[in-house]
């Protein structure tokens, strides 16, 4: 790039937008790159500050939630860590309304565990386990159907395993399958910013191939 800005420096050319957008930024990196990076490691810094407010980090684990696909993939992986740990905890003799209390703790996403301790306390005022579950709105169909079968039949241990085990295989199932869609996400990530460099270089040569003629 350099070589071709000089040859059309030389010729009094005008270079194309998009050359002079990559200089612009080539130059603006160089001449700021470390007060860029300064920038962003005190905001890394200040967004860990303000996650250590309760609010703050409320209002983030909700907005996590909220996200197109990660969002789906924190739901299932806390419900899973969730009704995993109320199995271990059910089949060690923990009462139910103790062992649901415990296992929210366990939970990272704050807005679920908040949801959660909603349902120890509806369970705790005599309510059922899987309605509580289903107004918290965080658990899928068929792991509330697995342990609605749990309570009827009366083994809700062996169902909140079963229910936990499922999960958890959909769960792996769907970071398999992001994984495997990010390498050619970067692939085409990489070509369109090798493209655009190419263009950077080739749009002046043939503007000057043009005047030339």
């Amino acid at each position: 790039v350099p070589d071709v800005v000089k040859v059309f420096i030389d010729s009094g050319q005008e270079l194309p937008a998009l050359t002079r957008g990559l200089i612009a930024a080539s130059a603006g990196l160089q001449a700021h790159g470390l007060l860029m990076l300064l920038l962003v490691a005190g905001a890394a810094v200040g967004v860990h500050l303000a996650l250590r407010r309760p609010a703050t980090r409320l209002a983030w684990h909700g907005l996590q939630l909220r996200l197109p696909v990660v969002g789906k993939v924190l739901r299932a992986s806390n419900c899973t860590r969730f009704t995993s740990t109320l199995a271990i905890l059910g089949r060690s003799g923990v009462p139910l309304v103790d062992a649901l209390e415990i296992a929210a703790e366990v939970v990272a996403n704050q807005r679920i565990r908040t949801s959660l301790k909603d349902v120890a306390r509806s369970v705790r005022e005599g309510g059922g386990l899987t309605r509580a579950l289903e107004r918290s709105g965080h658990f899928p169909p068929m792991m509330l159907y697995l342990i609605a079968s749990g309570e009827r039949s009366g083994e809700l241990d062996a169902m909140l395993d079963r229910a936990a085990t499922q999960q958890e295989t959909q769960l792996a199932n769907r970071i398999a399958m992001l994984v495997g869609l990010f390498e050619p996400a970067m692939l085409v990530f990489m070509g369109a910013s090798v493209l655009l460099i190419v263009l950077a270089i080739l749009m002046p040569i043939l503007s000057l191939n043009q005047l030339i003629t």
